[in-house]
């Protein structure tokens, strides 16, 4: 037989491990009807799609692209980026404004690939603009940096 301080360890024991096993089972995983679990999947498609089909290109911190540029299609514009509330508004800054495709991995250019904007600074356009002038429209660009401070691309033409 156990005695009264054995018996209060297990269920002392018991009542530990019980709710340890619950905690673990409220807080890991649930179990979700098929209705919102369709609602979620939908949602997650309408942002896949609309980030997808944005018509700006995107490039990430430490991400390379392979892009192709249309010569013809080189714009040189000033645009004023909104501003935060309760600052100043920023002045007017002169861009280029680039369309182009993006490439699969392969370097390839499906024929029904959409064309994308990339608006870049005046040093980055420089860059680009001169290797478009010796006949290279498919660029490998890639980007460094996490903000507008400290983006820095490297662009090579692309073999």
């Amino acid at each position: 037989m156990q005695s009264e301080s054995e018996s209060a360890s297990a269920s002392t024991e018991n009542k530990s491990t019980s709710s340890v096993q619950s905690t673990k089972n409220n807080g890991v995983k649930k179990n979700i009807t098929p209705d919102v679990r369709a609602r979620l999947l939908q949602i997650s498609g309408q942002i896949d799609s609309k980030t997808a089909s944005s018509k700006f290109l995107k490039i990430s911190s430490n991400q390379t692209k392979i892009l192709e540029f249309d010569p013809d299609k080189v714009e040189y514009v000033t645009i004023t980026y909104p501003h935060k509330e309760g600052e100043p508004p920023n002045e007017p800054a002169n861009r280029v404004k680039f369309i182009l495709k993006e490439a699969n991995e392969d370097g390839t250019v499906p024929d029904d690939r959409e064309s994308v904007e990339w608006t870049t600074s005046q040093t980055t356009a420089k860059t680009i603009i001169s290797y478009l002038l010796k006949g290279f429209f498919k660029l490998e660009v890639s980007r460094e940096g996490q903000n507008k401070q400290d983006t820095r691309y490297t662009i090579v033409p692309y073999l």
